[in-house]
């Protein structure tokens, strides 16, 4: 029994760290959704963005953040890997969420 919960752990960990990519990327999608009302309204406070967009465009600062993120996450062993994972998303979901109390919405 110890050998079965054994091989099916090892074989779930790959969907784990599929599922730890896929939740931050919604989260970063919301969050982007939300970014590019706030830079039109002009009350960015991400300083790498600016307040307009004018420091870099919502477009490129998010697909960066995906990149990099995707790619930390591959360099990190297993543990590690959740934890950064799991700690991002706890990120980004706080800032949707102050996003959408300050009234910004997920319109397209």
């Amino acid at each position: 029994m110890r050998a079965l919960l054994l091989a099916l752990s090892v074989g779930c960990a790959p969907a784990l760290d599929v599922a730890g990519e896929v939740a931050f990327g919604a989260a970063l999608a919301a969050d982007y959704v939300q970014t590019r009302q706030i830079t039109r309204d002009g009350y960015e406070g991400n300083p790498l963005i600016g307040r307009w967009g004018e420091r870099t465009s919502p477009e490129a600062y998010f697909a960066a953040a995906a990149l990099l993120h995707a790619g930390v996450a591959i360099l990190l062993p297993r543990p590690w890997r959740q934890v950064w994972q799991g700690g991002w998303c706890v990120v980004e979901g706080v800032a949707v969420w102050n996003n959408y109390v300050d009234g910004y919405t997920f319109d397209w």
